[in-house]
């Protein structure tokens, strides 16, 4: 955040300031999936929820981290709350059993 209003104040243009902060937020998540996945081992990454409805944060992330892990992106069932919800059906449907 710091960076991106330093770049503002000095006249840096909006488009470059978001692109810049995007590729931040992207290489951050990605790190973080790389964390989990050295503290559990291999996993698939499935990058849906509010945020990645953001294509070039989604893309972004997926970029770091295609070669290494499964990741998956939403298709047919929605990155926000719908998806949510039937994600969340899912889960309840196989802890029922």
């Amino acid at each position: 955040m710091r960076a991106a209003v330093e770049d503002l104040v000095a006249g840096v243009g909006r488009h470059r300031v978001s692109a810049r902060f995007h590729e931040g937020m992207a290489d951050a998540a990605s790190a973080l999936v790389r964390r989990a996945a050295a503290a559990r081992g291999p996993m698939p990454v499935v990058l849906t929820g509010g945020c990645f409805q953001n294509a070039r944060l989604a893309e972004g992330v997926r970029r770091r981290l295609q070669g290494d892990f499964d990741v998956r992106l939403h298709g047919e069932v929605p990155p926000g709350d719908g998806g949510i919800a039937l994600g969340q059906a899912l889960v309840a449907d196989v802890v029922a059993g």
